[in-house]
């Protein structure tokens, strides 16, 4: 039997009239994780930019070193990422084993290639592996969470000696996870073979709290989501919905039913909000003001059923406003998707290999979901269910991810149980690669913890312009949220 969608009629004329009705933005291309230059197709470097004032970083001492995981280049007579990985040309040959501009005319200006990196950080050299005909580098910049800029430009003396490595000592204060190497347009091209990025892995950001307050009543903490104005809308369990606004002001409180416990709450295109409750297996749909417009989902294994202890988190696709609905039953874990409108089943995708415990959608209408297993993000294609991409392998290893937001640049926010480093928040660019980290984690349960430590943190939210970061964390009775200002 499928789910039936209980809202009276009246009810939704009335929502419908009340509501300036937002327009689905068309789907345009699925994009690809092919990497495009900051300026377009005649590539320029960039004048030296600054790093935002408010993000200081504090760097472990131990160099980090690593050799770019993609690549993108004007030219692609040979493929590009032949300058990934560790350098694999021997001696001072042309070799298809490295990357050149091979048809790029002479005296035509520079080609270039951009490289990306897994894991962000403080550079203190750069190394430029070249295999064939060396010293036509003609520039080098470097990019990351504080813009970009230029480290090299001239021209490089060989000495005769091939093949070459230039090595450039950088010195910016913004993490890079980027590099952009210009190369001069000739009859005989120059080959890149590798190009090795080192530096200090970020360590925890030093900024402040913003604020810290204690969530009412007997709750427990649960998901989160946060709304165009920055008023924050908290999943407490046992205790229903908190609303907050940015700054920390108690707004409203909805009690959840008889034996209801919500664990996450998500606001649809058009201003109304969906209640998960495990507990009873249903999806409650209110009004912004907490009135109950409808209900959808039972206990059950068919078609819009939920198991026994789901539905576990809740999301809404920023095109369709179709409800994406994380369901763990004894088939495994699977997304169902309802439409948005009536509550209509439409179907269902399986996830497999892991332990999901959250997701959220990207403005370009992707869907990324934690695996907690694997401690990696997948990147998933909404409409078929494809798993386009595993994020921060590397980022989140010996890690424990509980909670993801993502802002509308397409930072990827990670709250985390449990971390090698002792952080909470572990901040992604768009490929996965480290950015920053915030926060410490505690296991004093039994004591009061500092604000800016946190015990089992979980729900996060950020503003769409990433200015306020959010984060629930505590138990059972004992929870707090807590705001972080990112930029001024």
């Amino acid at each position: 039997m499928k789910p039936v969608w209980i809202i009276p009629a009246s009810i939704l004329l009335l929502t419908a009239l009340a509501c300036n009705t937002p327009t689905s933005p068309t789907a345009g291309p699925k994009p690809t994780s092919t990497l495009s230059p900051t300026s377009g197709e005649n590539f320029t470097l960039l004048p030296t930019s600054t790093p935002l004032p408010s993000l200081t970083l504090i760097v472990d001492e131990s160099l980090e070193r690593q050799w770019a995981s993609e690549a993108a280049a004007a030219a692609e007579d040979i493929n590009p990422s032949q300058a990934t990985g560790t350098p694999d040309t021997t001696g001072c040959v042309v070799q298809s084993t490295a990357w050149a501009a091979l048809n790029a005319e002479p005296g035509s200006g520079d080609s270039w290639i951009q490289l990306h990196y897994r894991t962000a950080v403080l550079p203190t050299e750069i190394n430029i592996v070249q295999s064939a005909n060396p010293g036509g580098i003609t520039g080098v910049q470097v990019e990351g969470s504080g813009g970009a800029r230029v480290i090299y430009s001239g021209e490089q003396p060989t000495g005769g000696k091939c093949p070459e490595t230039l090595t450039i000592p950088v010195e910016v204060d913004f993490a890079v996870d980027t590099i952009l190497i210009l190369v001069a347009a000739s009859e005989n091209p120059t080959y890149i073979d590798a190009v090795e990025l080192v530096g200090r892995a970020a360590s925890l950001t030093n900024i402040p709290v913003f604020w810290r307050i204690p969530v009412p009543g007997n709750t427990s903490p649960g998901l989160m989501d946060v709304d165009p104005l920055g008023d924050v809308y908290l999943a407490a369990g046992q205790g229903g919905v908190y609303i907050f606004d940015w700054e920390g002001n108690g707004l409203d409180n909805f009690p959840p039913g008889e034996g209801s416990l919500i664990a996450d709450v998500k606001m649809d295109l058009y201003g109304n909000l969906l209640l998960a409750d495990p507990t009873l297996n249903q999806v409650y749909v209110t009004s912004p003001g907490g009135e109950r417009l409808g209900s959808f989902g039972r206990q059950g294994a068919g078609d819009g059923d939920f198991g026994p202890h789901s539905p576990l988190a809740l999301e809404v696709s920023p095109y369709t406003n179709n409800f994406y609905i994380l369901n763990e039953n004894a088939s495994g874990t699977q997304i169902q998707v309802f439409d948005g409108n009536d509550g209509r089943f439409i179907h269902f995708f399986s996830l497999e290999g892991g332990v999901f415990k959250d997701m959220d959608f990207s403005e370009d209408n992707l869907l990324y979901v934690v695996d907690q297993t694997n401690a990696t993000i997948l990147k998933i294609d909404p409409e078929s269910g494809q798993v386009l991409d595993r994020l921060g392998a590397e980022t989140l290893a010996h890690t424990t991810p509980r909670g993801i937001t993502l802002d509308a640049t397409g930072n990827i926010y990670v709250s985390v149980n449990s971390s090698d480093r002792g952080a909470a928040i572990y901040v992604l660019d768009r490929q996965g690669g480290l950015e920053r980290l915030l926060g410490k984690l505690t296991n004093a349960a039994d004591t009061e913890w500092p604000e800016g430590t946190f015990f089992d943190p979980g729900g996060i939210a950020v503003t769409s312009d990433g200015s306020f970061l959010f984060l629930c964390d505590g138990k059972e009775g004992r929870v707090y949220l807590t705001a972080y200002k990112l930029k001024d």
